[in-house]
């Protein structure tokens, strides 16, 4: 049995409208990113319980959290991503998905050696603290980031 998921807010930024449309098509899952315009990791627990109360009421589950994290420069402060990423994983409960989306940081295209070792020390991090909290972090590859290209 396949599950069909995708970003949602492409639909709309309004998640009353981002769930109908969902409803509609058939489909189940979602991967929430853009939640009434503001990022799912800068939702508060307030507004995350009031997602999880929409869901239930369109029969909607969330696949994965599209998180931004790791989407930031290389040489920006590691310790407030981390708290971001510590509250990312609450919101991924409060969703009931094990599932997180990262990024493994921009990183400027001569660097990449200069850098290597701190970014796997941050992805590391970043993994022991997911899995600690039964959190997978799922990688996206994307232009810029390291290891965008062999």
């Amino acid at each position: 049995m396949y599950k069909i998921s995708g970003f949602s807010d492409e639909i709309d930024k309004d998640i009353d409208i981002q769930f109908t449309a969902l409803n509609k098509l058939g489909i189940e899952y979602f991967e929430p990113r853009g939640i009434n315009g503001k990022n799912i990791s800068d939702l508060t627990t307030a507004e995350a319980k009031a997602l999880k109360e929409k869901m239930d009421k369109y029969s909607i589950k969330a696949s994965s959290i599209g998180s931004p994290l790791g989407k930031i420069k290389i040489t920006d402060d590691f310790e407030e991503h981390k708290e971001k990423l510590i509250h990312t994983i609450n919101i991924a409960k409060i969703l009931e998905t094990k599932y997180i989306r990262v990024f493994s940081f921009y990183i400027e295209e001569d660097e990449y050696e200069k850098y290597r070792d701190e970014v796997l020390f941050r992805m590391k991090e970043m993994t022991r603290i997911a899995t600690e909290q039964g959190i997978i972090l799922l990688h996206e590859n994307e232009k810029g980031i390291y290891a965008d290209t062999a």
